[in-house]
């Protein structure tokens, strides 16, 4: 911020934010913001890191994996049990 008289003021215009003329100080457009989505996966993406993903992304085959052993498991085990004891018969 410039504390100036106000005849260098009314002189030198400036704009207001980045309105032109955006100069004294020159503001950049600005970069690295949200940009808003329906899309879950993008907004997902904007809003948890790379490290944080890969933990959540781990963690959920890790789920879905034990749960297809145990799905897998619930109809292999009738199956062994009944031959088990078709065999002691």
């Amino acid at each position: 911020m410039d504390i100036v008289p106000i005849a260098f003021a009314e002189k030198n215009k400036v704009g207001s934010a980045r309105e032109e003329p955006n100069i004294s100080p020159f503001l950049a457009p600005p970069f690295g913001r949200l940009s808003f989505s329906l899309n879950p996966w993008k907004m997902f993406q904007q809003l948890v890191g790379p490290a944080m993903r890969r933990k959540i992304y781990c963690w959920c085959c890790g789920i879905l994996f034990t749960a297809a052993c145990i799905s897998c498991l619930w109809f292999f085990i009738p199956i062994i049990f009944g031959n088990v004891v078709a065999n002691h018969i």
